[in-house]
């Protein structure tokens, strides 16, 4: 259960932590993401509203799960499925309310590459090649297809495709091409400038009487 949540963790911090390369391979598509990331970047904080999709290639099986995003900075509260994730830049709180129980962790920077958006933002310039492979129509509206490849031939996943509307600059889907068949698409349903107080991002413990507290800290 943890490995799936934390695998669909990565797709949605990724898509709100990209950055383009210092040394694109594709300068179009520098452009493009150098633009979007600029239009939903917000010092106060953003609230993102999102559909997860996993699709089975071998047997055709196919899963949903709605879920919402907080992000200020490497900050960030993740709510999907059962699951609650808050991070406030140096400790993680992984909350299950059906469990009523919390972990509390302060990650390595290793373990922080598929979560946290400033790590994720530092390996896309170094560890990613782009490339703008086409335009296409979507509901009447342009939109352009950017392919980041990882230069480490370990990940999980060969591509991740983000689609991106022109005019409006709208990120609104990103895809991961698993190498195991399993393909993780994130469509955005919406985006929104929202003001966040510092303490959005820590789990208070007390509002939650009886709540375990599993603290992995040193």
């Amino acid at each position: 259960m943890k490995r799936y949540f934390f695998a669909i963790l990565f797709s949605v911090v990724s898509l709100f932590s990209l950055c383009a390369q210092e040394e694109p391979v594709d300068p179009k598509a520098k452009a493009v993401l150098d633009k979007a990331v600029a239009k939903f970047s917000s010092k106060k904080g953003v609230e993102a509203l999102f559909d997860v999709a996993l699709e089975n290639e071998q047997n055709g099986k196919k899963e949903t799960i709605s879920g919402s995003l907080l992000l200020k900075g490497a900050k960030f509260k993740l709510a999907i499925r059962d699951i609650v994730t808050y991070f406030d830049g140096k400790t993680q709180y992984v909350y299950m309310p059906d469990g009523k129980e919390v972990t509390v962790s302060e990650p390595e920077k290793e373990e922080m590459k598929n979560v946290n958006p400033i790590i994720m933002i530092q390996s896309y310039k170094t560890d990613f090649m782009m490339k703008l492979v086409e335009t296409k129509q979507v509901n009447g509206k342009l939109v352009d297809v950017i392919n980041l490849y990882p230069n480490d031939r370990k990940k999980d996943f060969a591509v991740m495709s983000l689609e991106i509307e022109q005019g409006s600059l709208k990120l609104l889907a990103v895809k991961l091409h698993g190498k195991n068949g399993v393909n993780t698409t994130f469509k955005l349903k919406s985006l929104t400038e929202k003001p966040l107080a510092d303490n959005t991002f820590v789990f208070d413990a007390k509002s939650v009487p009886g709540v375990e507290v599993v603290d992995l800290r040193d």
